[in-house]
């Protein structure tokens, strides 16, 4: 007997997992501007972080996510009292739907929040590549990990992917840091690379190893020492 079904119609389909990350940051980190080619989406687990979107910036605490379209360029730095814990994955998805999510910050519920972790736990399981390892763009496959790991990774992230569209709960898009918080944020940074150098000063440093040691790019370097006196 032949028996005929519908074929399922699938909105999100995620084509490949890039990189899965959960990082605890420290007070002062900063990192370069990045693009990529790819889809990446950063949600803080604990504390609180600053993004900066082309020319915006926004204040992200527990609980936001904001997702990064491709060829997006962007930067995350920490401007807390408290060590924030972020969780950032990287993934290519080609699904229409995905345009939901182009420059969106999203308040994630407790469902959503217990996919994330699933994700994370079977990350764990799936891949050896440390989740911790801020340089790591590539996963490794564990040889031993348990039957239907990445499949979990999958499916989780495209029910939290629907979930957050049916919703919509859009996060207040006016969260831009005030020009007061933006000049002390530069003042910290000036105030880092300046302990860096005096601490250095024994070695012969070019402008990209001032960059690469303390995580910011060089435009943004040159920008916070072009705002300073030069008596300074």
């Amino acid at each position: 007997m032949d028996i005929s079904g519908l074929w399922i119609d699938q909105e999100i389909v995620l084509d490949c997992l890039i990189s899965v990350h959960y990082y605890e940051y420290t007070r002062d980190f900063a990192s370069p501007k990045v693009t990529y080619s790819h889809w990446e989406f950063l949600y803080v687990d604990n504390g609180e972080v600053e993004v900066t979107v082309e020319n915006a910036t926004y204040l992200l605490r527990k609980g936001d996510i904001i997702f990064h379209k491709p060829e997006e360029t962007h930067s995350v730095s920490v401007r807390g009292i408290h060590n924030p814990h972020l969780i950032m994955v990287n993934f290519g998805c080609h699904s229409p739907a995905m345009r939901f999510f182009e420059r969106k910050i999203l308040r994630v519920s407790d469902s959503e929040s217990l996919l994330l972790a699933t994700m994370i736990r079977e990350a764990r399981n799936a891949f050896a590549t440390p989740l911790d390892a801020p340089k790591a763009n590539s996963l490794e496959r564990r040889d031993n990990a348990p039957f239907g790991a990445e499949q979990l990774i999958r499916i989780s992230l495209e029910q939290m992917l629907i979930d957050l569209i049916r919703k919509g709960n859009v996060v207040n898009p006016n969260l831009k840091i005030s020009s007061s918080i933006r000049e002390k944020a530069n003042q910290d940074i000036f105030t880092k690379i300046i302990t860096y150098l005096g601490s250095n000063v024994h070695r012969s440093l070019t402008l990209d190893d001032v960059c690469q040691d303390n995580l910011i790019g060089r435009s943004n370097l040159q920008k916070c020492f072009a705002l300073k006196p030069a008596a300074v």
